[in-house]
């Protein structure tokens, strides 16, 4: 970066910036950071699917197998309204799992490390049930809640919740043990031990689990919908891979996949205005 940009003003031989010139700086940083985040892997992209596209051409490879790049983006522009009117309940289920998920994890996580023999007892299960898979879930709700929105986002709830509450009790604990002293020397309640203390250092912790959780809640509606649906993006690549209907297909898949991408950023954006000491940028 351009070191004049920080300077305005000199005071015995010492140059010091301005906030006007610190903020302009701050500015020219974070742009830098985002071409640098997003040029490379739109190029290596650009570049992915042009070689696709010449290699499919050549090889004559069928629609039905593997359709070209340039079909599939003919399928999302003609097809949006349909595909939107779908991925819209998918984002929905999502959301409502990912939003549920969340609030029950933290609050599971602040019980478990408050009241340790709850943790003694109740973690290991929660550890144990995380090992079953997604896809054996899903049908067991569809029978027990419906065929409605409660199951999908129930099962994007569950795949939300076990990352997400581990973290946070190992967020909770993170603390030195000298804070812990100190705070009992202050004479700090369990409450303000918690909210001054526990809670703040487990932020960063909460952060990196919720950016996991923002793609697996779409992979939990998707197979939920697979599974058993009238409505969603899932029912629409089922309906699609059956009718043959390939670029519809990968165009629904492209579109969902942007929509996690996009929470995904969400959430690290907000990240990085709660947090921005825990958000490592490398200026060149």
């Amino acid at each position: 970066m351009n070191r004049s940009i920080l300077v305005n003003e000199k005071d015995d031989g010492q140059e010091f910036p301005t906030k006007r010139r610190l903020f302009k700086y701050e500015l020219a940083n974070r742009g830098y950071v985002t071409l640098q985040t997003w040029v490379p892997p739109m190029l290596t992209l650009g570049v992915v699917l042009i070689v696709t596209e010449v290699v499919l051409l050549q090889m004559a490879v069928p629609t039905a197998v593997v359709p070209r790049p340039s079909l599939i983006f003919r399928a999302l522009v003609n097809n949006l309204p349909q595909i939107w009117t779908h991925l819209r309940v998918t984002i929905a289920e999502a959301l409502i799992g990912f939003a549920g998920g969340t609030i029950t994890a933290v609050f599971t996580a602040i019980v478990f490390t408050i009241y340790k023999p709850a943790q003694r007892g109740l973690l290991p299960i929660v550890i144990a049930l995380q090992t079953v898979p997604v896809i054996v879930l899903a049908p067991i709700l569809a029978l027990t809640l419906g065929n409605g929105m409660i199951s999908k986002s129930v099962v994007a709830g569950l795949i939300t919740f076990f990352p997400t509450v581990i973290n946070m009790v190992r967020g909770l604990s993170s603390p030195s043990p000298l804070l812990f002293d100190l705070f009992t020397t202050l004479d700090a309640t369990r409450l303000q031990v918690l909210f001054k203390l526990r809670l703040p250092a487990s932020m960063s912790y909460l952060f990196a689990s919720l950016k996991i959780a923002t793609a697996n809640c779409f992979i939990g509606a998707l197979v939920a919908e697979w599974i058993s649906a009238d409505r969603g993006a899932g029912y629409l690549m089922v309906i699609k891979m059956y009718q043959l209907e390939t670029p519809m297909l990968y165009a629904t898949v492209f579109a969902t996949s942007m929509a996690a991408i996009f929470f995904f950023r969400l959430v690290g954006s907000i990240e990085a205005w709660f947090l921005p000491w825990a958000v490592r940028r490398e200026v060149e």
